[in-house]
């Protein structure tokens, strides 16, 4: 009669190993083995996971866990599998190009044959290499005809949560779907782009946008007065420019009679110096102010 497989045995009682009993061991033995084998590496999300997608291959080459892949469209258009498309749908992945998939694109979660289905991430967390441009950037975009890596940027459709230090390609985690625009704003003397949202492509495009310019400053250096001045654009402003000499002609100083008085025997005056583009010279003869014998 067949006993229990895995009953323990005590000190001193006899060992009798049924075929069994060592085929469940051997069973136990390799699933540890296979365990220890894929430590580290990622459970395969469930399909049903709405971030998670179903992605062919089209890019023709085979693509490693965390390539990314530009969405070109869907294996199965609802008109040819209406409950397919409906149930989970299977995005095109192909070779990103900046122009067409920028904010279009998945990361793979597991390596997928050229021409295979394969899952990917299109919305949450995953590391992923990014080509750092700049250390202030916190957003990053795909990489023009490079499905390896995303490029920082100060826009884009993935936010950058951490990344190795430096420059150029270094890992990183993002979260896909953190679209936006990072960083601080710029200083004063910064272009501040106005943009507009293009909702039959899809993206952002530069408004259009009218400039004037406005003096900043006012100074007088060497005996002329300059000014400072800034073309200031909706929604965003120039660099301020140097300093500017008026209309490029140099500034003169005159002085003139602001007021008069008689104190006693004495006639006083009070004066003020200006500046003036250019001074001529005195009247040609003395006009009279005033008739009498004596000031009064």
């Amino acid at each position: 009669m067949t006993g229990d497989a895995m009953k323990r045995v005590r000190r001193g009682d006899p060992l009798n190993v049924s075929a069994e009993t060592f085929n469940t061991l051997l069973d136990a033995a390799q699933a540890y083995r296979d365990g220890r084998q894929n430590l580290g590496a990622m459970a395969r999300p469930e399909p049903h996971d709405r971030n998670v997608v179903r992605v062919r291959n089209d890019s023709g080459a085979a693509r490693a866990r965390h390539a990314v892949l530009g969405v070109s469209g869907v294996v199965f258009p609802p008109e040819d599998n209406l409950a397919e498309f409906l149930t989970a749908p299977v995005l095109k992945g192909v070779t990103p190009d900046a122009d067409e998939h920028a904010g279009r694109f998945v990361v793979l979660l597991e390596p997928v044959d050229a021409g295979k289905i394969g899952l990917a991430l299109a919305v949450g967390v995953t590391p992923v290499v990014v080509d750092i441009q700049s250390a202030d950037h916190t957003y990053a975009d795909v990489t023009d005809q490079d499905a390896s890596q995303l490029t920082s940027a100060e826009n884009g459709a993935a936010r950058i949560l951490w990344a190795e230090a430096g420059t150029g390609p270094r890992r990183a985690v993002v979260l896909l779907g953190g679209a936006g625009g990072g960083g601080s704003l710029p200083d004063g003397n910064a272009a501040l782009d106005a943009l507009l949202w293009n909702a039959t492509d899809g993206v952002w495009e530069p408004a259009a946008t009218t400039t004037v310019s406005v003096v900043t400053a006012v100074q007088k250096s060497a005996g002329k007065v300059q000014i400072k001045t800034r073309t200031v654009r909706v929604l965003s402003a120039a660099a301020e420019s140097a300093w500017t000499d008026v209309g490029g002609q140099s500034m003169v100083t005159l002085t003139v009679l602001t007021g008069w008085r008689v104190d006693g025997l004495n006639f006083q005056t009070t004066s003020k110096p200006i500046y003036v583009d250019s001074a001529g010279g005195d009247s040609p003869t003395w006009i009279t102010q005033h008739t009498g014998t004596e000031c009064e």
